[in-house]
């Protein structure tokens, strides 16, 4: 069924933008808006994902670690520095706009 693989997806796709998140925002806790801003974009990640639960459970949640395997490609981790938190932007900013959910 297309609408559990893509509703899967989509949750787990908010589950992970969540987590990349937050890994920025503890990497560059120094950067007070940044670290705020970052936290508050988890948060909004982990309501649309709990928002989706009810709905992935179902119809029976099927997707593939599609969402995990782009996090691994697009986001390797967090850098160090003005040029290493502009690079974690823009990561994030690739997963949110391939992930579809922006």
């Amino acid at each position: 069924m297309h609408l559990a693989h893509y509703l899967g997806l989509l949750h787990r796709a908010q589950r992970t933008l969540a987590d990349a998140f937050r890994q920025v925002a503890s990497a560059h806790a120094d950067e007070a808006d940044i670290a705020h801003l970052c936290r508050q974009q988890a948060q909004r990640c982990d309501e649309r994902a709990d928002r989706l639960r009810p709905f992935a459970d179902r119809y029976a949640e099927d997707a593939s670690d599609e969402p995990e395997r782009l996090h691994s490609e697009l986001f390797r981790g967090t850098r160090t520095g003005g040029i290493g938190l502009l690079r974690d932007l823009q990561d994030l900013y690739l997963m949110a706009t391939e992930c579809d959910i922006c």
